[in-house]
């Protein structure tokens, strides 16, 4: 903990100690002015834990705070305008964004030990649709629907022209759900998947026609800003889901753009 968060923290304390439990006054980044006594405060993850005038508990990040005031009874022209509206003051959820909505380009790949070729997978690529909700910090949940085609190159590899379509679950454990910056998470998917062969042909590089479930695990990369997220995530899926000889590998993936809120 640094000289200036200390002090801050020994200010804060001493003075809703000194003063029956009066509110300070912190000014974010985003505008917002929040009036709240501070319970604690967490130096492993710079955290803040509030508890506001209306009786929430925050959570407010060091890096998300431009300044503290504590309270002193000369000190209320900020309270007052809080209580008459004319700043906006934030609740329990300010600090977590649950909820994410997106769009993705989704690529699924196959991967045989068949080819003799440089090129080894047949790939479908297509568009995803995905929603997200953050239990915390570190743990997401997220519904992934898909559909995908095979490309040129694939249909000369194997003959047939193949769509494939479906919906994966994910639940994700993440270095960094909500704070604006980088974060990296790995996770295990479920999958149910219904693949259509054109004129009901066969390739031994394709799974049949037909429903096709198993499980696999993701891991993935990506930046969050203040109300959106890019990621980029790819799985392995378990290989017995797929009928297929001489499998080496399937996999998903995609580039993902998402609105938080």
């Amino acid at each position: 903990m640094n000289f200036k968060t200390t002090l801050y923290l020994f200010l804060l304390l001493t003075s809703t100690t000194c003063f029956s439990q009066e509110n300070s006054i912190f000014h974010l980044k985003n505008g917002n002015i929040v009036s709240g006594i501070v319970n604690d405060y967490d130096a492993k993850t710079s955290i803040y834990h509030i508890t506001s005038e209306y009786n929430n508990d925050i959570n407010i990040h060091q890096s998300d705070i431009t300044k503290i005031i504590p309270y002193a009874p000369n000190q209320k022209s900020d309270m007052q305008q809080i209580k008459r509206g004319k700043i906006t003051h934030s609740n329990s959820n300010q600090n977590l964004k649950q909820n994410e909505i997106g769009v993705s380009v989704f690529i699924v790949a196959i991967e045989s030990e068949k080819f003799t070729e440089s090129r080894n997978d047949i790939v479908h690529t297509g568009i995803a649709g995905f929603y997200n909700f953050a239990f915390n910090d570190h743990v997401t949940s997220r519904i992934i629907v898909y559909e995908a085609k095979s490309d040129e190159e694939s249909k000369r590899l194997t003959g047939v022209d193949s769509r494939v379509s479906g919906m994966e679950t994910q639940l994700l454990l993440s270095t960094n759900t909500n704070k604006r910056g980088w974060k990296f998470y790995i996770g295990g998917v479920l999958f149910g998947e219904v693949w259509d062969i054109d004129g009901n042909t066969s390739s031994d590089l394709l799974p049949t026609e037909g429903t096709h479930s198993g499980v696999g695990v993701i891991y993935g990369l990506g930046y969050n800003y203040d109300s959106l997220a890019i990621d980029f995530s790819s799985s392995i899926r378990q290989k017995s889901s797929y009928d297929i000889a001489d499998l080496k590998m399937v996999g998903s993936g995609g580039l993902t753009l998402s609105y938080r809120f």
